[in-house]
């Protein structure tokens, strides 16, 4: 599960896409600030061997690129990822 914002980050409505983004790949759990510079050139998939629509087609790198323009499409590809997620 992808979540577009923290609850422990206090944010305005325009800033909520993916600030603390909250990764779940049904074994673990762990928390990736998508806006972390560490994300700028990691070409991997948000999660490791998911076969959402994001994961297969989009990198961890291009999400980064979203965020940091602030792109609405980047709450959409979580929000693809999520409804994977929550389907299967």
């Amino acid at each position: 599960r992808v979540d577009t914002a923290s609850d422990d980050v206090s944010t305005s409505d325009a800033d909520a896409d993916a600030i603390d983004a909250r990764l779940s790949n049904g074994t673990d759990a762990f928390t990736l600030n998508i806006w972390s510079l560490a994300y700028r050139m990691d070409g991997r998939p948000l999660v490791a061997n998911c076969q959402c629509a994001t994961c297969k087609n989009h990198t961890r790198s291009y999400l980064h690129h979203l965020a940091q323009c602030r792109e609405m499409t980047l709450s959409v590809l979580l929000d693809v990822h999520n409804t994977f997620h929550y389907l299967t």
